[in-house]
């Protein structure tokens, strides 16, 4: 092992030692400023750093502002649109004696179109127009064209449902998204408890396999200095030492069962390879679960229905069947032939003049009458495929839509279900665990003192010991098992989806979800 140590520094190079020594530097010490000021290590805070550096909530933040800017620009449909323009031309125009006659045209059109919700489309609009007639007696006139336009859809488009179809299959996209977010924010909590119980669960074994090792290295002096006495045969040490050294690889072991749960939790924190080194223990032990002293807990079936309530994921696939509903009663109605109604009243000025003044006051002189139109517009696409596409298209998506929603709705009772009878079974499990290690306690202590009496063997001791440390192992993962059916029963009614994560506290995270009443 020296000379493996000694040819690989020299191997290095001088220059490379540095390098190797900063390295392990950032590794060691890299992350310690990120739990500074944190001895021990609570759940709330392994949630909150979780959320804070999972890219897919990251992603799913930005698939929300993607979703507001869609109904954005579909809200943008009904914004006031106002359009001006100028143009101006000459036309040359040869005359009987050889000449020309040249007219200059100057038009000024601005107009406000706004499209209402109702369907109704609301343009006023103003052109002015002067002419130049340049010949032997030239002239300029003056005209101003000032109308008020009404547009309404009688078939296809008709109604407030269909012109705001899009708006609304936005709105519902939008809020399904959100609800997506959550959902994701659910998930990494989940995962985030269940990482932090193993971690702790496998700190607790390590504790009692160390009292297991300590216990046997202890009675392994104690025989040496009864053999150095002469009251024990020197072959009672074998055993002992073959105890030791179980109990020594049964250390080891679980110690690296520590490491890969503290890696493990790391990783769902999103730390970094140095952060997870400087990861502190967990805050304390196991806590008492406080729904235990409540009573007997609500039925399954109470928490089915509130699981189909409050679920994110399943909130969004129901937005998502609206919005495909929406979309398809629009497929459906582009079948329809397109048939308007537009009516346009409004009057027409003339002033001669050559002033700029006069060009701007046509507008408001004095006219006999007034002009109006009533039209109605029909026109109907003969082969209508691509309409018919539509429909198919946004039925199919329909129907999946349906289908999913179904198959979830079955897949969350099943499993709100099976994570209520988990979490029973854990229940009992603990209580059945918690007696056994009374008894196994009281059954060592009376070992001990036969051992001394000389009614028992130092055999006899290592089994009821071993026995001691089982249990006491089996109640830790009962301990771990009892928390993490919590948590996973709490996922599956949706009961992260509703907390606030940004004001997170243990009690909440540690409480038996709320059943419906209804």
């Amino acid at each position: 092992m020296k000379t493996t140590a000694s040819v690989l520094t020299l191997s290095l190079g001088f220059n490379a030692v540095p390098r190797l020594f900063m390295a392990l530097v950032l590794v060691t010490f890299g992350g310690v400023g990120l739990f500074a000021a944190e001895p021990k290590l609570d759940l709330v805070r392994c949630i909150e750093l979780a959320l804070a550096h999972d890219p897919e909530i990251a992603l799913a933040r930005e698939d929300v502002n993607l979703a507001e800017a869609a109904l954005q620009f579909e809200a943008g449909t009904f914004d006031y649109q106002f359009e001006v323009g100028s143009s101006t031309q000459r036309d040359r125009i040869p005359t009987a004696d050889g000449g020309n006659t040249d007219t200059d045209t100057t038009r000024l059109n601005a107009s406000l179109v706004k499209t209402f919700r109702s369907g109704i489309e609301f343009t006023p609009s103003l052109s002015l127009e002067r002419r130049d007639v340049h010949h032997n007696d030239s002239s300029t006139r003056n005209s101003a064209d000032v109308s008020l336009s009404l547009s309404y859809p009688l078939l296809r488009g008709q109604g407030r449902d269909m012109v705001t179809g899009r708006e609304r299959a936005a709105e519902r996209a939008l809020t399904a998204t959100e609800y997506r977010r959550r959902f994701r924010i659910a998930q990494r909590t989940l995962a985030t408890i269940n990482a932090y119980w193993r971690y702790c669960a496998d700190l607790r074994r390590l504790e009692v396999v160390k009292e297991s090792e300590a216990r046997s290295t202890r009675l392994v002096k104690e025989t040496r200095a009864l053999i150095e006495a002469g009251e024990t045969p020197e072959n009672e040490l074998l055993q002992l030492l073959a105890n030791e050294n179980d109990k020594r690889a049964i250390r080891i072991d679980t110690r690296n069962s520590v490491f890969q749960s503290r890696h493990n939790l790391g990783l769902v924190m999103g730390l970094t390879p140095a952060q997870i080194a400087a990861l502190p223990a967990v805050a304390s032990a196991f806590p008492e679960p406080a729904f235990m002293g409540e009573g007997a807990l609500p039925e399954s079936v109470r928490l089915v229905v509130t699981a189909l309530e409050q679920r994110a994921d399943l909130r969004a696939l129901r937005l998502d069947g609206e919005a495909d509903q929406i979309r398809y009663a629009l497929a459906t109605d582009g079948l329809k032939p397109d048939l308007s109604l537009n009516v346009e009243a409004g009057y027409d000025t003339l002033r001669e003049g050559s002033g700029l003044g006069e060009w701007l006051a046509a507008v408001s002189r004095r006219t006999p009458g007034a002009n109006y139109a009533v039209e109605l517009s029909y026109k109907l696409p003969l082969g209508r495929k691509t309409a018919k596409s539509d429909v198919r298209r946004e039925g199919a998506r329909l129907e999946q839509t349906r289908l999913s929603l179904k198959d979830l709705e079955r897949q969350i009772g099943l499993q709100v279900m099976i994570a209520y009878e988990d979490l029973q079974r854990a229940l009992e499990t603990l209580e059945a665990v918690d007696q056994s290690v009374g008894y196994y306690e009281l059954a060592v202590a009376n070992e001990r003192k036969k051992l001394k009496l000389g009614f028992s063997t130092l055999i006899d001791l290592i089994s009821y010991e071993d026995r001691l440390t089982s249990v006491l192992l089996r109640k830790i993962e009962s301990q771990a098992r009892l928390w993490q059916a919590l948590a996973d029963l709490q996922f599956e009614t949706g009961s992260f989806d509703r907390m606030d994560m940004s004001a997170l506290d243990q009690a909440a995270v540690l409480a038996f979800p709320r059943a419906e009443t209804r």
